[in-house]
């Protein structure tokens, strides 16, 4: 993969899987502060990248199963901090049910998580 946007696109997915799979309640991200505080300054771009590059594409990838974006209080070493995030309710998790999470292609395939393929999905079931 050549374009940012390509790349956070499939990390993004890889991790909204790995996150159903988990049974987690939610999928967040870290901010430009954050990538700051733990290189202590030393990359440039993070505040573009994490502060507006990957909460763009989150809020893309979530439109596409009916979620929004959302501040997310996570505790960190600095006490908690908002960063953007994705409730992963039983509505999202239909829609990935219904219509899979296109990860990678792979010579000419596509592999897919969901839509039919409960293993992958850690056979999880629909909130109460």
């Amino acid at each position: 993969m050549r374009k940012t946007d390509q790349w956070v696109d499939a990390a993004l997915k890889n991790a909204l899987a790995d996150a159903l799979r988990t049974r987690a309640d939610y999928l967040t991200t870290g901010s430009g502060e954050m990538a700051r505080d733990m290189t202590m300054g030393q990359a440039s771009g993070q505040s573009e990248f994490y502060d507006k590059i990957v909460p763009r594409r989150l809020a893309r990838l979530a439109k596409k199963y009916g979620a929004e974006v959302e501040d997310v209080a996570i505790q960190t070493g600095r006490g908690l901090m908002k960063v953007p995030g994705v409730r992963l309710g039983p509505e999202l998790r239909d829609r990935v049910r219904e219509q899979g999470i296109p990860l990678f292609s792979v010579g000419g395939g596509l592999y897919v998580l969901g839509a039919g393929n409960a293993d992958e999905l850690g056979q999880f079931e629909p909130d109460a």
